[in-house]
């Protein structure tokens, strides 16, 4: 048996674009025991939903659960809207924000004229509104639509749903597509995992057979290549892959042998459709590509730029061991040295062989050189690592703050985008990335237009 609670939208404690919300319902129904004691009292529900209207009736199934900060809570995994069915309900919807020029006055006049079924009246006809007394055609056309477009949305949502999207995913499709959702999931539902962040190919693969795509439907097969192709670069770490590679994990994923003709084809057109690239002999998705392209490309401007040759390296170096009492040997020597000459530098090492020391001794003898006060060094340098672990590692052996790539970025994980890119750079000056071989090719792309 679900778990409902029924009631009345009074209040947003916090909302976010992509539909989160925690809000208060006013109880007037249940079948959980947990909640049955609040009827007429308020409770506080959290969720994903496409639309909250305050003072709406509301169905919410879900569980009860305890939060350790907040207290007892509805956690809602699907909803439905309850129209309002008596008289005050309908007035007070049809005069709400919604149905903007509509007053209280007017309202009433629209249900003593249609009933307590005025809203499937003007669903099923909005020429049932001509029966209303005063009420031009402008409103009448408003109220149609609004209402329309009202329902339309829910019950799209609802659709989504039934089909076996999370309700999270359901809000990501309708916002994405809005009122073209229905015509973009039947011309092609594979499309949805290249447009929408977090849409997995495995649950659009498993919805595909309700919508009556066959197992060999080329739709599918095409989503599979990329799909497959996506999983061989990130289990083996190459940015590029074989023909006959993919093939042979193709093959093993559909249990069905494709004409090599046919998987030549599929692969062309799916370069067409820019989602790989074929260069020579080699296949590569996209997105790997073009990071790898970037890379090469400004990793091609730092090499040619022209050395910061400085001739008081050694003489700093040789007081900062004196003043910190330590010794480096010549290798130690060579990387600190060539840290700050070098526009590019790669310093590579097994655990022990002082790597964190180097480290220290490069800002020491960077802000040395420059005569920085702390506050430029905060704002010239950045130590940068691809996890929290590394980045807090860095921050506690060097004294500076350090973070991590993504955080550095500003990357939004709701739409995977960052805020720090190629047309907003940060102006830090001297970088310096710790553990570099757990940073990936799309990663260090976008690394390299943020800087």
């Amino acid at each position: 048996m679900k778990i409902f609670v029924k009631g009345k939208y009074r209040q947003s404690i916090f909302s976010t674009d992509q539909g989160y919300h925690i809000g208060i319902l006013k109880l007037t129904d249940t079948n959980s025991e947990i909640f049955s004691d609040f009827i007429g009292k308020t409770i506080t529900f959290t969720g994903y939903f496409h639309e909250l209207n305050l003072d709406d009736q509301y169905l919410f199934y879900g569980e009860e659960v305890e939060h350790p900060k907040y207290g007892l809570q509805f956690q809602v995994s699907e909803y439905e809207r309850v129209k309002p069915e008596d008289r005050d309900g309908i007035i007070a919807f049809l005069s709400s924000d919604l149905f903007h020029g509509i007053g209280e006055k007017q309202a009433a006049s629209i249900v003593d004229v249609l009933g307590k079924d005025t809203l499937n009246k003007i669903l099923e006809d909005k020429n049932n509104l001509l029966l209303v007394p005063k009420l031009s055609q402008k409103k009448i056309d408003l109220i149609y639509q609004t209402l329309t477009k009202y329902e339309e949305s829910y019950q799209m949502i609802v659709y989504l749903t039934e089909l076996g999207f999370s309700m999270k995913d359901a809000l990501s499709i309708y916002n994405t597509y809005k009122g073209h959702t229905l015509e973009k999931i039947e011309h092609n539902i594979y499309q949805l995992i290249d447009d929408i962040p977090d849409i997995n190919f495995s649950k659009v693969d498993e919805i595909s057979s309700k919508l009556g795509i066959s197992y060999d439907d080329e739709r599918r097969i095409k989503a599979v290549i990329v799909y497959i192709m996506k999983k061989m670069v990130f289990e083996k770490g190459d940015t590029y892959l074989q023909k006959e590679d993919i093939y042979d994990q193709v093959y093993h994923y559909l249990q069905f042998s494709i004409r090599e003709e046919d998987f030549s084809i599929y692969l062309h057109e799916l370069m067409n459709e820019d989602k790989i690239v074929i260069f020579e002999e080699d296949y590569y998705l996209k997105e790997e590509y073009e990071a790898e392209r970037e890379i090469v490309y400004k990793f091609s401007l730092l090499l040619n730029r022209p050395k910061q040759k400085q001739e008081k390296s050694l003489e700093f170096l040789e007081t900062l061991e004196k003043e910190n009492h330590i010794h480096y040997n010549e290798k130690q020597k060579e990387a600190i040295q060539k840290a700050l000459e070098e526009n590019l530098l790669i310093i590579t090492g097994g655990p022990g062989t002082g790597k964190t020391t180097i480290i220290k001794a490069i800002l020491m003898l960077y802000k040395q050189m420059y005569d920085y006060t702390d506050e430029e060094m905060h704002q010239n340098l950045k130590l940068l690592a691809p996890t929290g672990r590394a980045s807090k590692r860095m921050s506690e052996s060097t004294n500076y703050p350090a973070t991590t790539i993504h955080r550095f970025l500003k990357w939004n994980k709701e739409n995977n985008s960052f805020s720090v890119n190629e047309w907003n750079k940060d102006p830090g000056k001297f970088f310096i990335l710790d553990e570099t071989s757990m940073i990936d090719t799309v990663l260090l792309s976008n690394l390299l237009k943020g800087i």
